[in-house]
Order: C-alpha cells, then structure tokens, then sequence
C-alpha cells in the first residue's frame, strides 16, 4: 500500500517525490477502476466505469502539479499505458483536458476529479481544478 506523508512545508524535491508517489498511487487506483470484468459490464454498472476524459484529467493535474512538462504525446503514451484505454481517443483528450469535444468546459469532470483528489489528501491539486472551474 502506497501512502503519502503529510508535511506542512515541502522542498522542492520532497514536493516532486511526493507527486510521483501520489502518480504511483493513483496509476494503482486508475488501472484497478478500468479492468475488464466478466461478463461485460452494461447499464449501470459501465456508467461506473471512469471514462478516459476523467483518467486523462487526473494524470494531467498531477503533471502540472508537479510541474512537469511533456509534449501531448508523450502524455497520451504515458496515459494509455497505465489505463490500457484507446491511444487516439487518450490523445485527443489529452489536447483540451479540460474541454469537450465542443470546448464546452468539462465541468462534471473537473468537480469529481477535484473531489477525488481532495478525499485523498492532495488538496493542492483540488485549489488548481477549483481555479480552473471559475
């Protein structure tokens, strides 16, 4: 079980170490959520599947959180591998995270992926989705 240690002043590099644990963590919980499941999943139950919009979005607070720079395809290789998810479908979420395919902002998302990451301690990472609602 991975955990991440909560510490009032972090240096630069605590910082990092802590957002490439919490990238672990939540490459862990990602790759668990999207496992096939026999039989197929249908009604509700694919409802609860998270969707590849929502995977991209977590991967993508945790980039900017950590403040790590990656060119879009980069980013949809990393992404597709830890979610197993189709790569041109990753890669075009991945060029408007935020987005829909309209530029309609992602609102429902963002408000679960902000919770999602405040229920697990990484509330800095909740205040930038928050800034990105407004």
């Amino acid at each position: 079980e991975i955990g991440i240690e909560h510490r009032t002043r972090l240096s630069e590099g605590e910082g990092k170490w802590i957002c490439k644990i919490s990238i672990a963590w939540l490459a862990k919980i990602i790759r668990e959520m999207s496992e096939e499941k026999e039989p197929e999943p249908s009604g509700i139950e694919a409802q609860s599947l998270p969707s590849t919009p929502f995977q991209v979005l977590i991967i993508h607070y945790l980039l900017l959180h950590g403040q790590y720079e990656m060119l879009g395809t980069q980013k949809a290789t990393l992404i597709q591998s830890l979610t197993g998810k189709n790569y041109k479908n990753v890669y075009k979420s991945v060029l408007k995270p935020t987005q829909t395919p309209t530029d309609e902002l992602r609102t429902k998302e963002l408000i679960a992926v902000r919770d999602l990451f405040q229920s697990v301690g990484l509330g800095e990472i909740a205040k930038l989705i928050s800034s990105d609602l407004q």
